[in-house]
This record gives C-alpha cells, structure tokens and sequence, in this order.
C-alpha cells in the first residue's frame, strides 16, 4: 500500500489531522487551512462520500483545486447514487486531473449494501 509507495509515515516526518472544511472560496477562506496551504501542501486528501449532491460539486471541485499541487493525492469513495458520476464528467471536462479507479473488481461494501467506488486523483502532469 502506502508504505510500500512512499515508505511509513514515522521515517518520512509524517504527521495526519482532520481538519473542517466547507467547500468553495467562501468556506476555504474561513478554514485554518487557508493560511497553511501555500507553505505546507498536502499529500494526501481524502474525499469520503461527497459527491453525491450535484449543486456542491462545483465547489468540491474549486476546493480540490486549491489544496492541490503536483504531488498531492486525493483518495475518493463514494456510493454509487443518482449525481456521483455527473461529479467525474465534471472533472473529466476540467482536464486537469488524472483519474484511476482502484481495484476495479474488488467489493469495498463486505455487507453488500451498496455499490462503492473508489478513485485516486492526482494534477496531470505537464506534457
């Protein structure tokens, strides 16, 4: 997994918090990561089940946007609903990320309530 990708967190200086974030310039501009994320850039975001509301994906989109630099990983989940892949069109029309779907074939749900999907989204890198 990640260890193997990018080596244990503890011998890399890593460090994880959770932070709030209400999506968009209004919410980015109100969170204690507006002053952080030009000195310290994110690895890794995860984007857990929030696409499923299509009048919030242009904000999620603007804020990916912004916490986004070339070496930074988002992690998306999401259950299969109505609107989540309208989400993905949006940022295939964006084009300026790059989209792999993790372990297609693999089941995430072990109950098997739903359908999940998981993605790893990263900035196109320049031609």
């Amino acid at each position: 997994g990640l260890d193997r990708e990018h080596g244990p967190a503890g011998t890399n200086g890593g460090s994880l918090r959770a932070v709030e974030l209400s999506w968009g310039e209004e919410g980015f501009e109100e969170s204690v990561l507006a002053a952080e994320v030009d000195t310290q850039p994110f690895d890794f975001v995860i984007s857990a089940e929030l696409v499923f509301l299509e009048e919030t994906h242009d904000l999620l989109l603007w804020t990916w946007q912004k916490v986004c630099r070339p070496e930074t990983v988002i992690f998306s989940v999401f259950i299969n609903r109505p609107f989540s892949w309208n989400f993905f069109a949006k940022l295939h029309d964006l084009d300026i990320f790059e989209v792999d779907q993790i372990e297609e074939e693999r089941d995430f749900d072990p109950c098997g309530l739903e359908e999940i999907h998981m993605h790893k989204v990263t900035l196109k890198q320049p031609s």
